[in-house]
């Protein structure tokens, strides 16, 4: 395999902003922070000599998940806690939760270094079957079939939403239309989200065999407006993302840098848009800001810094299990992703899921009825400690591989897999919920193995 020669410009460039870091230290903080801080401008620097290593070696695609999953670990357990001790983001909800920083750190990163051991260790690679590209079978049926999935997908995600309270024309005007009575926020059909997901990829097939483009148009307004109006930016993120990666991986070209630049800055200044509106959307109120403060840097900073200071929550689970409190023994990942399909209407005594009481005594009960989260890798300490970091990172990481293996394969159905799982890996990393991501990424994958069943090849 040809190497990747390394940008010596780009790296002097990392190696300048690490010696920056560890000539800077936060001001006005206590003794343990500086040990804090100067611990995870190690890490950073751990990270630095694993991937010069692999760049010697590998040919790193950069639409690879392991890429995506380097960056978001990168700011989730290193960059954020940096940024929260220069700005003096010190509590969480009124709550110390620095004094596991180290011990936390450290363990995200052998777990990383675990999760690269998966992704490149090459003694027992995955099979790829390619399918040719010169057959077409079943063209107009696949389109047919797809067409229901996604009306299926379309009529769960507006029953659930009405179940919010909203009305239809406040989900087709894009939550123009005011409602007179404010929304619930939670809907007695929350188990339809999990289909809602499933609008994706039959969006794609539809994208791909349709002619007709007023249909294309109208389906993915519809579909992006009944994300929008649920306000959650993962899953409009996948919309955006999703068909544009099934398009370079069908030209088999990618993105240049300024390319993924201008992206990833298009998708921070509408994510931190929807950090403000969101809450009056849901509400029923409408999601119009002043201008100047979508456009405004601080908040965007601010978006980016809240959405990734759920290390704190992490911190906390470090510190308290098992300590405090014993580990969950699968009582989320494996109980709750058992049950957690059966609506409440019929077992109204349904166990209610682990993350409430790993985050009221981990952290407090208002992060609690706020609905903070944690990470991927917290979920798997409070369940298992040690052995469920080691355990269900190295399967991550072998999932990862499995996922970049199909990415080669041409044929329609292994691309829309990827196109439309990759963007995800961000709400699979930030949120650390097997229960709800699992279902997600079954919602995505079933349709289009359905569609594989029913038709075998189809031209691309």
């Amino acid at each position: 395999m040809k190497k990747t020669p390394i940008n010596i410009i780009g790296w002097l460039s990392i190696i300048f902003l690490i010696l920056v870091l560890f000539f800077s230290p936060p001001l006005n903080v206590e003794q343990e922070l500086i040990t804090c801080y100067y611990n995870l401008c190690l890490q950073i620097v751990i990270f630095y000599v694993l991937w010069s290593v692999i760049l010697l070696k590998k040919r790193v695609d950069i639409l690879e998940p392991i890429v995506l999953t380097t960056g978001i670990h990168l700011l989730l357990f290193e960059i954020t806690p940096i940024i929260c001790l220069k700005t003096s983001r010190i509590l969480f909800f009124g709550t110390y939760v620095w004094g596991a920083c180290i011990k936390a750190t450290y363990i995200s990163t052998i777990g990383y270094i675990v999760l690269l051991i998966a992704y490149y260790n090459h003694s027992s690679q995955f099979t790829r079957v390619k399918v040719h590209q010169n057959e077409i079978l079943n063209q107009k049926k696949c389109l047919y079939f797809n067409y229901c999935v996604w009306l299926f997908a379309f009529l769960c995600s507006v029953v659930l939403i009405l179940g919010y309270g909203l009305s239809l024309k406040y989900i087709l005007t894009g939550g123009n239309t005011i409602m007179e009575n404010e929304a619930n926020s939670k809907s007695v059909f929350g188990f339809l989200s999990i289909f809602a997901y499933a609008m994706i990829p039959s969006y794609i097939y539809i994208f791909e065999l349709s002619n007709n483009k007023f249909i294309k148009v109208i389906l993915y307004y519809l579909m992006f407006m009944c994300f929008y109006v649920r306000g959650f930016r993962f899953i409009m993120i996948a919309a955006i993302i999703a068909p544009v990666i099934y398009l370079y991986l069908k030209k088999n070209k990618r993105p240049k840098l300024l390319v993924v630049l201008f992206i990833l800055i298009v998708l921070s200044i509408f994510s931190g848009y929807m950090q403000f509106a969101r809450a009056s959307i849901r509400a029923g109120s409408g999601g119009s800001i002043p201008i100047e403060q979508i456009f405004n840097f601080d908040n965007i900073v601010e978006m980016l810094v809240e959405n990734f200071e759920i290390f704190k929550t992490y911190y906390a689970i470090v510190e308290h299990f098992p300590k405090d409190i014993p580990f969950m023994l699968g009582k989320e990942i494996f109980l709750y992703t058992t049950v957690m399909l059966v609506p409440r209407f019929i077992w109204p005594g349904k166990p209610q899921p682990a993350i409430y009481e790993v985050i009221s005594k981990a952290v407090n009960g208002s992060s609690r009825d706020a609905g903070t989260s944690f990470p991927y890798i917290g979920e798997y300490y409070f369940e298992f400690g040690m052995l469920g970091i080691i355990v269900f990172m190295y399967i991550f990481g072998r999932l990862l591989k499995k996922l970049n293996n199909i990415k080669s394969d041409e044929n329609i159905h292994s691309r829309i897999i990827y196109a439309c799982i990759l963007p995800l890996i961000l709400q699979l990393l930030i949120r650390g919920y097997t229960p709800t991501n699992f279902y997600m990424i079954m919602s995505v994958i079933m349709p289009v193995i359905i569609t594989d069943k029913i038709v075998s090849r189809i031209k691309v």
